[in-house]
């Protein structure tokens, strides 16, 4: 029942950006629009910004549930899917104070696509468990910044192509050497 009810007000916030800019959202508008009282709300959240944090811990568990009965780049299309499903949410957090949620959530989803992917490499044999974890935050923080960039330019490329354009990229069809002078 619990998950019921915060999913209720979840969906009553989300309806509310629509009209209203995140700042200008109140705890009364959201009981209002969910039909619940106000100590429902309080009850499961302390206050908006908590209800956003919740948004994406949910939407991250529901994104990373089954990550290793698919293929990586079916996680990350669903990754981008579940962005373009909030998209006025993630916007509305991307231009707001309290961004280190949306930065946060973008992490908790990527990370462990990562780890998997690095885990589970051929390549990785001779590889050291610290240096496969190097690998795994770099891709990590690599794919924040395209993400973080697609949010920042209002999502307007195809999420499919940016997961083709990241599949290329990792699996190394994309040839690019730098010449260090070693």
């Amino acid at each position: 029942m619990s998950k019921i009810t915060k999913r209720a007000l979840s969906g009553a916030f989300e309806r509310l950006l629509t009209k209203k800019p995140l700042e200008k959202v109140t705890v009364k508008d959201i009981v209002e629009e969910a039909e619940v009282n106000r100590q429902t709300f309080y009850y499961h959240f302390k206050d908006i910004y908590d209800l956003i944090e919740w948004i994406f811990v949910d939407e991250a568990e529901r994104v990373l549930a089954d990550i290793n009965r698919r293929t990586w780049q079916e996680s990350l299309k669903e990754t981008f899917e579940c962005i373009m499903e909030h998209r006025l949410l993630i916007l509305k957090v991307f231009h707001s104070p309290n961004r280190d949620d949306l930065d946060q959530f973008i992490f908790k989803v990527s990370h462990p696509l990562f780890v998997s992917l690095v885990a589970n490499s051929h390549s990785n044999q001779d590889t050291s468990p610290e240096d496969c974890a190097l690998i795994a935050r770099f891709y990590t923080f690599a794919l924040m910044g395209m993400l973080l960039d697609w949010v920042r330019n209002d999502m307007q490329d195809d999420p499919l192509e940016l997961v083709l354009q990241v599949a290329r990229l990792i699996t190394g069809d994309l040839k690019f050497k730098l010449d260090l002078g070693e």
